[in-house]
């Protein structure tokens, strides 16, 4: 089981170029992939892309590669022509900007800050090099952020283990407390009868067992209990699958919820009520748990 949180970084050299990698992860309910690349080597995204999504099915990822030996930095170039133009402009506009040779006052240093004057000149680049240099990199990184997800992945399922046991201890006191409800309330209206008889009004011996069978029927959270202990065995095997099980999680805590929602709602037992909110609370817990989880 692996965490959606994650982050690697990884620095990586070939002759005279060297490319640094970072990879950042965080939780989200698809895969979310950024990928921030230097303008020259953005011929490397679809490649890139398909390397991360082999390896990370789930979260938003932020991938950034930066070239640290500046070889892919842009060079400029004087756009002639345009400088050419703006000098005509200003001779043919006044005479003010001309010197007495005839050529323009404005010194080169305040030319060049005119737009278009400097263009950016892109590096010739060996794209086969920087692939096989951009790859290594996205590797090494990816293998970090893989075992920082595993480890934290790790420490969330000993966490979510620990919070199911917790509820199936739960289940267990409701389980053993549920037929002792339908005794009680046998009980309970032997004691009205025997405060009617005591007035002697006449007893409707059918009726009485008509009102125990009915709040038995009512009270019944046999089912619900059944279900909710399949959901608890269905959660603990899914913890421990390998590759991505956050969403089939997120569906098996829904029906938990669903189930002790039910048996807090059909009892009226003191008890048994403490139980499904100590339950229900609980589960939101797993539940927010989860949410890190690929």
């Amino acid at each position: 089981m692996l965490s959606m949180t994650g982050y690697g970084k990884a620095a990586q050299s070939l002759g005279n170029l060297r490319l640094e990698g970072e990879i950042s992860t965080v939780n989200n309910r698809f895969l979310d992939l950024y990928i921030h690349l230097p303008d020259p080597l953005r011929f490397l995204d679809p490649l890139l892309r398909k390397e991360v999504e082999g390896r990370i099915h789930r979260g938003r990822v932020n991938l950034t590669l930066t070239d640290l030996s500046q070889t892919l930095d842009a060079g400029y170039r004087v756009n002639q022509e345009a400088l050419f133009q703006v000098a005509k402009d200003l001779e043919d506009f006044t005479e003010e900007y001309l010197s007495s040779e005839g050529g323009p006052m404005l010194r080169l240093d305040e030319l060049v800050k005119l737009p278009g004057i400097m263009v950016p000149c892109p590096p010739a680049i060996d794209e086969e090099s920087w692939q096989t240099l951009a790859m290594e990199v996205v590797d090494r990184a990816l293998d970090r952020v893989e075992d920082l997800r595993a480890k934290e992945g790790e420490r969330l399922q000993n966490n979510l283990l620990e919070k199911l046991d917790k509820l199936e201890d739960l289940v267990n006191r409701i389980e053993e407390r549920a037929p002792d409800l339908v005794q009680e309330e046998k009980d309970r209206l032997n004691k009205r009868v025997e405060d009617l008889l005591s007035e002697k009004t006449v007893l409707d011996q059918g009726r009485l067992e008509n009102e125990v069978a009915l709040f038995a029927q009512k009270a019944a959270i046999d089912e619900e209990i059944v279900r909710l202990r399949s959901h608890i065995k269905s959660f603990h095997d899914t913890v421990n699958k390998e590759g991505p099980v956050g969403k089939t999680l997120d569906f098996i805590v829904q029906e938990m919820n669903r189930e002790v929602n039910t048996i807090g709602s059909k009892s009226n037992d003191e008890a048994i009520r403490s139980w499904t909110i100590q339950g229900k609370t609980t589960i939101e817990e797993i539940r927010e748990q989860i949410q890190n989880i690929e």
